[in-house]
């Protein structure tokens, strides 16, 4: 059963040439647009602004990852961002490109550069232990299970 109530998550516009975060109609993410023109070269970071700021309410997190297209496309992936819901500032965007072979992209001001998912964040105790309790899988790390 789908939730009717929605999550209402206030946004403010720090730059005239902000655009606003958008997404369509049943998608889990919305769109956020950057606010500048700049190169991303093969195997260098950029930080791109947005130009907007978010008041993400008590209990819930923004978490900004790439946008399909510029990943398998181009090579590009954003650093996973996660918006806490106390920070008030600016939503930058940090991409790095992971290509080699395809060359310099070229991002534009009010191109789609990333989107952000809400999500709540569930209340955690963190308790030290002596012992942990045993499993199939151990201490076996990476890949170890499965595919």
């Amino acid at each position: 059963m789908l939730c009717k109530r929605k999550l209402q998550v206030k946004f403010k516009k720090l730059h005239s040439d902000a655009k606003t975060p958008t997404k369509h109609l049943d998608a889990a993410c919305f769109d956020l647009y950057s606010i500048q023109d700049c190169f991303i070269r093969p195997s260098t970071a950029v930080t791109v602004h947005t130009g907007i700021a978010l008041e993400i309410p008590i209990g819930f997190a923004g978490f900004i990852h790439t946008r399909s297209g510029m990943g398998i496309n181009h090579g590009l992936r954003v650093h996973l961002g996660v918006i806490d819901p106390d920070f008030r500032g600016e939503v930058s965007v940090h991409i790095f490109s992971h290509s080699s072979n395809i060359g310099t992209y070229e991002l534009l001001e009010g191109d789609r550069v990333a989107q952000i998912f809400f999500a709540p964040i569930l209340p955690v105790e963190l308790i030290e232990a002596v012992e942990l309790s045993e499993t199939v899988r151990g201490e076996n790390c990476h890949g170890s299970s499965g595919r």
